[in-house]
Parts: structure tokens; sequence; C-alpha cells
């Protein structure tokens, strides 16, 4: 048995499609390689030199506050940044 990827690296668009078999392959499409630097969290918002990960301290340690690893502190990030909450995941058009 094949072991599964540990990284988007390491999946070919088949295995991509696999984990995300809902993904509009028409507007799929790589925009970058892996990097240490910044997470998707950061990148939504073109920061490219942050790591976001509220469930982590400053030393890098997990945190054991409940808020932090809840979607709390992703949704107010967002949120200072123009996103708008909402109650479903449809996109609005």
């Amino acid at each position: 048995m094949k072991a599964e990827p540990q990284s988007l690296i390491e999946m070919g668009e088949t295995e991509v499609l696999k984990y995300w078999p809902n993904l509009n392959q028409n507007a799929y499409h790589k925009t970058s390689d892996e990097c240490k630097l910044y997470n998707c969290v950061a990148w939504v918002n073109r920061i490219k030199t942050e790591n976001l990960d509220f469930s982590i301290d400053e030393e890098g340690d997990p945190v054991t506050d409940h808020y932090y690893l809840s979607p709390a502190p992703y949704i107010e990030y967002f949120m200072k940044f123009g996103f708008e909450r909402c109650e479903n995941a449809s996109i609005k058009s």
C-alpha cells in the first residue's frame, strides 16, 4: 500500500483531485512551490514573510488556550482585512 503524500508537492494532478474531488479543474492551478516562509493564511493577504498559525506561540510551542485552537482567531484576522463572515460556503456573485 502506498503511503499518503506528506505535501502537495508530492502530489500530482491525479492525487490532488483524489483528495479534493470537488475541485474545479478549470479554475485550479499551482501558484507556487511549497515555502516554509509563509502559509496559505498569509498568502491570501500577499504576505510572504510570515507563517501565520494561531495554534503555536512565539517560541513555536503549541498553545493550550482553546480560543487559539478554534476558528475564531482566523475569522477575526480575515475580518481585519475586509473579509466578511458568512452563513455557508456558497460563493456570492
